[in-house]
């Protein structure tokens, strides 16, 4: 009977007795720890899962916001870009509208200069 380890033996009383009763309950502890641990991961899996799933979320507002931060600096640049536009049309306008007003007042210095050089003329 020694060598009955871990085997079960019956003493009459319907009642059966383990010999090793350490090495099946150390056995027994070790996968209980094992399925501790592993129950432990996957109740911290849940809170992990739902801490990524807010970090995922909170990411996707993060890019929502800053595609509208985008589209507003967009517009913004457009519209900066469009006063610098006018800005420049009407500095050019003011410049052609000053180089017509040379030209004009050069054709009437010409003309005034030939009157009087047909005055001249005549006086001599």
């Amino acid at each position: 009977m020694g060598s009955n380890n871990g085997q079960r033996r019956n003493n009459g009383n319907g009642k059966s007795k383990s010999k090793g009763k350490g090495n099946s309950n150390s056995n027994n502890k070790s996968t209980s720890n094992n399925n501790n641990n592993n129950n432990t991961d996957s109740n911290s899996n849940p809170s992990s899962d739902y801490v990524d799933l807010i970090a995922a979320r909170l990411g996707y507002i993060g890019a929502i916001i800053a595609t509208i931060g985008d589209g507003v600096a967009a517009i913004a640049a457009g519209i900066a870009l469009r006063k610098m536009e006018e800005a420049s049309l009407a500095e050019s306008r003011s410049e052609v509208d000053q180089f017509r007003q040379t030209e004009n007042i050069q054709q009437q210095v010409d003309f005034y200069i030939n009157e009087l050089i047909q005055i001249r003329k005549m006086i001599k």
